[in-house]
């Protein structure tokens, strides 16, 4: 599983039309430099869902022992 941590701006629109967004992604746990900066497809949400854009968004701790394997038996 990869996990994705977005970051950036995207035109949202539905996500029908194919668009992207940049996003802060890590395919397996580690270091910093297991993480890459991609191009992720912007997420459709379904019937019963919002999608709702971040204009800025923090980094604390948790984060970080998330990234490291810290919390893999709690996830």
């Amino acid at each position: 599983m990869k996990e994705v941590y977005t970051s950036g701006t995207a035109d949202f629109g539905d996500g029908s039309d194919g668009s992207t967004m940049s996003a802060i992604t890590f395919a397996e746990y580690g270091p910093a430099s297991n993480l890459e900066m991609s191009e992720v497809p912007v997420p459709r949400p379904g019937p019963n869902d919002v999608l709702i854009r971040v204009a800025s968004a923090g980094v604390n701790p948790a984060d970080c022992n998330l990234r490291a394997g810290r919390f893999r038996l709690f996830l």
